[in-house]
């Protein structure tokens, strides 16, 4: 039996004992106002003790909530944040497309009948060709087209494209490069180009203008077309 409980059955005894001294009605109330007393105090006690026993202990409880959780596994369908390596490429800047349009179309287009690059009589064809200045017989890999001085001698594109190289070559003087397609188009003794490197062409845009070269010292345009690193004939598509 409880402590508390057998300390209240004690008080009541002790009170029984004092009221049996006393006249009976007075023993009759007291005692009745005593036994409530003690009942009530008897059913607080047992309540407290099954309250106090229902409830873990604070150490009890945070003990058990540290072991839930790292035993819990990880949810799932728990959101994770989003790895560097799968953050989705951004979409490229419209300039960029554009260009990159245009460069495919040069690649993807092969050159097909030109613009007359320089309006003027062919002087020197495609092929072996003797060289007096020389004195000897040498492969022409291009034909000469005869210009005049300055505007007269413009020299336009003779395809769409995009310009490779501006240099200066030993046998055609100044010359511009450029890739029309699958083949590279070379317009070669120049007096000034006005173009640059990386310019995307259209058939006719003004490249420059004629001039000379060491091996031929008149004014006119060297034009030239190679496939695969193959001299081609020009006049197949100078129509």
């Amino acid at each position: 039996m409880p402590k508390q409980v057998i300390k209240i059955l004690s008080m009541v005894k002790e009170r029984l004992s004092v009221l049996g001294k006393l006249d009976f009605i007075h023993s009759l109330y007291a005692a009745t106002g005593m036994l409530v007393t003690a009942v009530i105090l008897m059913l607080v006690v047992a309540a407290s003790i099954s309250n106090t026993g229902s409830k873990p202990s604070p150490e009890v409880s945070r003990q058990s909530l540290a072991i839930s959780t790292v035993n819990t596994p990880e949810d799932p369908g728990e959101l994770q944040p989003v790895k560097e390596d799968y953050v989705l490429p951004q979409p490229a800047p419209a300039a960029v497309i554009v260009e990159q349009s245009a460069s495919q179309a040069v690649v993807e287009n092969s050159a097909g009948e030109a613009v007359w690059p320089l309006q003027g009589q062919i002087k020197t064809d495609f092929g072996w060709q003797e060289y007096p200045l020389y004195g000897e017989w040498r492969f022409h890999a291009g034909v000469d087209i005869v210009g005049q001085e300055g505007v007269a001698g413009t020299v336009r594109s003779a395809f769409p494209g995009k310009v490779i190289d501006i240099y200066e070559d030993r046998h055609t003087g100044l010359t511009v490069s450029a890739a029309h397609g699958k083949d590279t188009v070379y317009y070669g003794s120049l007096a000034e180009v006005k173009v640059q490197k990386g310019e995307l062409l259209t058939a006719g845009q003004v490249i420059g203008t004629a001039g000379t070269c060491p091996s031929e010292p008149f004014v006119h345009l060297h034009f030239a077309v190679k496939r695969g690193g193959n001299s081609v004939n020009p006049r197949e598509f100078l129509k």
